[in-house]
């Protein structure tokens, strides 16, 4: 089968790797699979020459690579900080601050205080509730901003949004004070008054 000229690089390192381990490598470095040589020295338990990988593919800007390293080693990546920041630092440049989201929990404060400000900034229209939490964490003084915000987009979609509506701004009350999320309900029942299940689903959440 190596003899082919038409094997796919992938299965020529696989098959490489069970009889030559460094013309495998040689083969998959020099096709840019840096998943699989990521995925032989993880299995050798050379966890230092993995991550060499790991940064290469960033350096590199593969993008395709780093999304198949970071879907398939999520976990390997969490256990190392420095390298957990630097995953963030370059799905922060490329703009992919759902991705991100993954990683939150292991990275330096600076890098969670600027994933709260791209949060804001990005008029994302989906995937509110998940962002929520880095909101109320990192941004307090903005939680109700964002909250009319991304509940107004919800509601503009249609009645099927009400739910969502209700369960995000139940999240949202647990980190904000009574005053504040009480004032929050007045501007959405005064905006919108008629749409009376909306309304309905709204006063259950008032104390």
């Amino acid at each position: 089968m190596l003899e082919k000229e038409t094997l796919d690089p992938s299965l020529r390192v696989e098959l490489l790797k069970l009889i030559d381990p460094r013309e495998a490598i040689r083969v998959a470095e020099e096709n840019k699979e840096y998943t699989l040589i990521i995925q032989y020295y993880i299995e050798m338990k050379d966890y230092d020459k993995a991550k060499v990988y790991i940064n290469k593919a960033i350096e590199e800007n593969l993008r395709t690579e780093v999304f198949h390293i970071l879907s398939k080693y999520k976990n390997f990546i969490l256990q190392d900080r420095e390298l957990s920041n630097k995953i963030v630092r370059y799905l922060l440049d490329i703009g992919d601050i759902l991705s991100l989201l993954k990683f939150y929990g292991n990275i330096d404060d600076d890098l969670k205080d600027l994933y709260a400000e791209k949060i804001l900034e990005s008029g994302y229209e989906f995937y509110f509730a998940e962002f929520l939490d880095v909101i109320c964490q990192r941004k307090p003084e903005k939680v109700k901003e964002f909250l009319l915000k991304s509940v107004e987009s919800m509601i503009n979609r249609g009645s099927r949004e009400y739910d969502y509506v209700a369960f995000m701004l139940t999240n949202a009350k647990k980190c904000m004070s009574k005053k504040d999320f009480n004032e929050l309900l007045d501007e959405i029942e005064i905006k919108h008054y008629k749409k009376r299940k909306l309304i309905e689903k709204l006063s259950v959440l008032r104390d």
